[in-house]
């Protein structure tokens, strides 16, 4: 802690209060952001949703705490220079930094809200311009409009887009590229595999191939993106792409090796597992409604106390089916599960009558092909908390780092202030990788409906095709330096994958919500950062 850029203590409940509202934010993520990146692979059926909460909360907390970046930016997105808060003349500005960490609260506060409204709403959004289009606010209001680069020169991208520009460019960008890489492999997948006699025999020779991709393409994201704990941050692209293929040659040779034999054994059992499968989810619903059905009745025999003599507890006792404690403790369990991580997927009748529109395939090709939707959302989830989790924390360390004055450093080679990267403790991405995981254990279901079949049919060919297309974006851009959201990219793979059948595939009302949210996402986060932050700063004060 360097003392003489810290601030006063009266600034702690600040810091506290930032680590609450960063833990939300994180959830409000995990619902939208995470729950985009499963709402293939649950809506296709290759995972159910209480499977896809599991591998999310244990890839994205892995994800977060072993490859999540242990070094932040001050604000995130190159959108606003730290530097007029903290050193606007070259000299530590304490009222600056003050103005700077409540700035960055409020940010954290309005963003949270605003991903936890998109979310019930269902509407799938970018996180990570949440946090932009607030610190955007801000800024506005404390050092004026010319405080925001909106549009610059970025000499790391092929583009050369910079500044607020980018984030406009990637609305268009990202789901157009996926868009096109979706309707392209699908209609190759399709003619090839799918559509033949034989398509059972072709998917088993080509699951390998599609591990091999796969994970070619998850292991030179995650290589690529770097991670400090790893010592993967100086690896460049050469090696990262030998590395890459390593690992997709050995996934490719395991899967021909042991996944092969072991999809076959899966086929030979699928009638009994979907049998067995259907008569247990027969059984939960008996249960929940059974021990439903005693409330209702304890709620009828106490109004039925209140009028009358002889209680009507006493006159249904002997016909009152008898439960054990275990019985009542599952019963209440699945109650809430079904009310969360195991929400059925209800669609309309609109939906339901684009659903009957597409393209079906053999059901036991289909069947393995949800083999590698399960490695897609591994991968996904886990090079996911790897990246997004900056989103929440990265904030709420740039508030402690401004608190305990390690945001400014002097350098003797200079000789002058400088901003380091911020160090982001192991504890801030524990709680963010927890947070996630929860977040969409709750309300997941939300997202998870929507790209999971609302927007088109879903399964598992058509799930793994966007999942694979929309990563595939996603390192190429990453590679080219092009501006990028996860959650655009997986949106217009899904749309491309859909439209690949026939353009009335798709609900295109409802991706127009969608691109309007992205829109709205930006202005609520900036007009609603700008307002509060205002009120506060601006509003009359009277001292005691």
């Amino acid at each position: 802690m360097a003392a003489e850029y810290a601030l006063d203590h009266m600034y702690y409940w600040i810091y506290i209060l930032a680590i609450i509202l960063s833990f939300f934010m994180a959830w409000g993520i995990g619902a939208n952001d995470v729950a985009n990146s499963f709402g293939t692979s649950v809506g296709s059926g290759a995972i159910t949703l209480k499977q896809a909460v599991v591998i999310a909360w244990v890839f994205e907390f892995s994800g977060a705490f072993f490859m999540g970046g242990r070094v932040a930016d001050t604000m995130k997105g190159g959108i606003v220079d730290p530097k007029i808060f903290l050193i606007p003349d070259g000299k530590f500005d304490k009222d600056g930094a003050a103005l700077l960490m409540w700035g960055m609260f409020i940010a954290i506060a309005v963003a949270g809200v605003w991903i936890a409204l998109a979310t019930f709403y269902g509407m799938p959004i970018s996180t990570t311009h949440s946090i932009i289009g607030s610190f955007i606010g801000f800024s506005m209001v404390a050092k004026g409009a010319n405080s925001v680069f909106w549009y610059k020169e970025d000499p790391k991208s092929d583009l050369k887009v910079g500044g607020f520009a980018a984030i406009v460019v990637s609305w268009v960008l990202t789901p157009l590229i996926a868009g096109m890489a979706s309707v392209i492999l699908f209609t190759f997948t399709k003619i090839v595999i799918l559509r033949p006699q034989n398509s059972e025999r072709r998917t088993l020779i080509a699951m390998p191939i599609y591990y091999g991709l796969t994970a070619f393409i998850i292991t030179f994201f995650i290589v690529y993106k770097g991670s400090a704990r790893l010592k993967l941050s100086d690896i460049g692209n050469v090696k990262a792409t030998w590395i890459a293929i390593v690992v997709a040659v050995g996934v490719a040779s395991l899967a021909a090796l042991i996944g092969i034999p072991l999809a076959k054994k899966r086929l030979a059992n699928l009638e009994d597992r979907k049998q067995r499968k259907a008569e247990q989810k027969a059984r939960d619903k008996a249960l929940i409604a059974k021990v439903a059905g005693d409330g209702a009745k304890e709620r009828d025999e106490e109004k039925g106390g209140q009028g009358s003599k002889t209680p009507a507890s006493r006159v249904d006792d002997g016909a009152r089916p008898s439960m054990t404690a275990w019985q009542r403790v599952k019963a209440w369990y699945l109650l809430v599960e079904s009310k969360t991580i195991s929400h059925d997927l209800e669609f309309t009748e609109h939906t339901l009558d684009l659903h009957s529109r597409a393209e079906m395939f053999d059901e036991r090709s289909e069947e393995l092909f949800s083999f590698l939707q399960v490695l897609t959302a591994c991968a996904a989830a886990f090079a996911h908390g790897s990246n997004d989790t900056a989103n929440a924390i990265g904030p709420l360390s740039a508030v402690q780092n401004i608190y305990q004055g390690d945001a400014v450093k002097f350098d003797a080679k200079k000789g002058k202030l400088t901003l380091p990267k911020l160090e982001v403790e192991s504890w801030q991405l524990a709680m963010g990788g927890f947070a996630l995981g929860l977040g969409f254990a709750v309300w997941g279901w939300r997202m998870v409906r929507n790209l999971g079949g609302a927007v088109t049919k879903m399964t598992p060919s058509r799930g793994f095709t966007a999942e694979l297309c929309a990563a595939m974006t996603v390192v190429v851009a990453s590679r080219f330096g092009m501006p990028i959201s996860t959650t655009q990219t997986l949106v217009g793979a899904t749309v491309g994958v859909g439209a690949s059948d026939d353009w009335r595939n798709v609900d295109w009302w409802l991706f127009g919500q969608f691109v309007i949210s992205w829109v709205v996402t930006i202005l609520f986060a900036g007009f609603g950062t700008a307002a509060v932050f205002a009120f506060t700063i601006f509003s009359p004060s009277v001292q005691v």
